[in-house]
């Protein structure tokens, strides 16, 4: 007799009333199976048509070979009255720095940040790529507003650093310096062992000839100092130039990774 098949039941009934069941029915609970698989589809259909190229750091990686030396990242970030009305950007940048950086550099390059004015505050310590955690964060400390001098800030990283070795030292400021002829400068960048220097000025600002003395052989990167995003991808290209590797942005698969790896952390 032909079997007939039950789809509330999820089983085949014989003549005789036997049920024999069927493995590949699963009646009430396909959307067990389902559900998962939306969710893992919708994820993708939003990565896939987000933009690759997105304008900030964190959907950034840096790309190629690079030396087999650890690189100590410093950063000089100027607070004098002239940038105050930059803070809030530049932290904000800084925070997200330090989320890129354990995926992006390795766990004996190093990050040294010093705010300068005046004076110098050290904002945070010299401290390896792998301490980083979520619990690290930058100082909102502010040195004396009333100058705009380098040279404190340049000894405050050469008293940091246990030993200084291919340091890359980025800078955010609008250039403008008393000291930029003090012959301190270059020794002081001789002790620190300086391999690359990057600065990061607001778009349509000269640098200072005082600046440019101090820094014969920096790098200029011309940012929107009131934009974060913009801020922090041009920190990604400084330290991208630090390591002599490019700055890539990440396909739609690598955010999605690193989606999955935040939500998860």
């Amino acid at each position: 007799m032909t079997a007939l098949y039950d789809r509330q039941a999820g089983v085949i009934r014989q003549g005789r009333g036997e049920k024999v069941p069927q493995g590949h029915a699963l009646p009430g609970r396909w959307w067990l199976l389902a559900l998962p698989l939306a969710i893992v589809a919708a994820l993708v259909g939003v990565t896939w048509f987000a933009p690759d190229d997105r304008d900030d750091i964190v959907g950034t990686h840096l790309a190629g070979a690079r030396g087999p030396e650890p690189v100590n990242f410093v950063f000089l970030m100027d607070r004098s009255g002239s940038f105050v009305a930059y803070d809030q950007v530049r932290e904000e940048a800084l925070r997200q720095v330090l989320t890129w950086a354990p995926r992006n550099l390795r766990d004996d390059d190093t990050l040294t940040v010093i705010t300068f004015a005046d004076d110098a505050v050290l904002t945070l310590p010299w401290t390896t790529v792998g301490q980083i955690n979520s619990g690290t964060a930058v100082s909102q400390a502010a040195p004396n507003p009333s100058g705009t001098r380098i040279v404190p800030a340049l000894e405050m990283a050469n008293h940091q650093l246990p030993a200084a070795a291919n340091t890359s030292v980025v800078a955010l400021t609008d250039t403008a310096i008393y000291d930029g002829s003090d012959p301190r400068i270059a020794s002081l960048l001789g002790d620190l062992d300086v391999a690359t220097i990057s600065v990061l000025i607001p778009d349509g600002t000269p640098i200072e000839p005082s600046w440019a003395t101090a820094f014969p052989n920096q790098v200029v990167f011309n940012v929107d100092s009131t934009d974060t995003s913009a801020v922090s991808l041009a920190f990604g290209q400084a330290v991208a130039h630090g390591t002599g590797q490019q700055l890539n942005a990440n396909q739609w698969y690598d955010n999605l990774a690193d989606w999955f790896s935040r939500l998860w952390s």
